[in-house]
């Protein structure tokens, strides 16, 4: 379990939730949101527009012998948003399907609209007053790389299209296993997310804070955080150093 995956991911929905068009629709891994059919078609589960972040793989840079597996990760973060046809509202005046108001719904302006949450997604992670925004920069090393790409799909009559924002980024290393002080930003997203209202966000906090108690001696901590076997540690004469803190 990468802790600092889970925290970023958290961060960027809370970020921007109410933020788009898409409203409070923001979904942590929702892999069934946009999904390819059997003959290979883009299609959706949603029925209104949506806006989901997930992680991808991650690469660490492995040097000499040691077995370090909680080292920064060079990350694929995906954001994907999309809408429908069917996504639509009755305009006031002439009783047409529109995407927003005085908008019909056409290729031309379903493409509009996601542009616009593109935008607006991108202005809302700017905004660094917000706590999860600054929360998130804490967890970021640098930036590898960004790009945008699109999809579309007609069938049976209903339209999708769907961009996204692929971010290859640097994570921060995962947190220390018995710290006596969380490092940043995880003591003040611990507090959020416990203080959220929404029990299953609480639960997932205790559970992290679970994962980062110490169930073993100094000497073990050190051990498995820095993959090394014990006889590596007493050659290196690092045990009684541990063991003193």
């Amino acid at each position: 379990m990468s802790l600092v995956r889970i925290a970023a991911r958290h961060c960027l929905c809370e970020a921007l939730k109410g933020k788009t068009s898409v409203g409070d629709n923001v979904q942590d891994s929702a892999f069934g949101a946009l999904n390819f059919n059997e003959d290979g078609l883009p299609e959706t589960s949603q029925d209104q527009p949506f806006l989901t972040v997930y992680t991808d793989e991650a690469d660490m840079q492995a040097s000499g012998n040691s077995l370090e597996l909680l080292s920064q990760a060079d990350t694929k973060i995906y954001f994907e948003w999309g809408i429908t046809s069917s996504m639509s509202v009755k305009d006031d005046e002439t009783g047409e399907a529109v995407i927003v108001q005085d908008i019909p719904v056409t290729d031309a302006n379903m493409e509009f609209k996601l542009d616009l949450i593109g935008r607006e997604i991108l202005n809302a992670l700017s905004d660094t007053r917000d706590p999860y925004v600054k929360m998130f920069r804490e967890l970021l090393m640098g930036v590898t790389s960004f790009k945008k790409g699109r999809i579309a799909n007609e069938q049976d009559g209903l339209r999708l299209a769907a961009h996204q924002f692929e971010l290859k980024c640097m994570l921060l290393e995962e947190p220390r296993t018995g710290a006596e002080v969380l490092s940043n930003p995880f003591g003040e997203l611990f507090e959020l997310m416990e203080g959220s209202g929404d029990p299953s966000i609480a639960a997932k906090a205790d559970l992290m804070r679970t994962a980062l108690e110490p169930e073993a001696p100094p000497l073990d901590v050190f051990r498995m955080e820095n993959g090394m076997h014990p006889d590596q540690i007493e050659t290196l004469g690092l045990d009684e150093a541990v063991q003193d803190g």
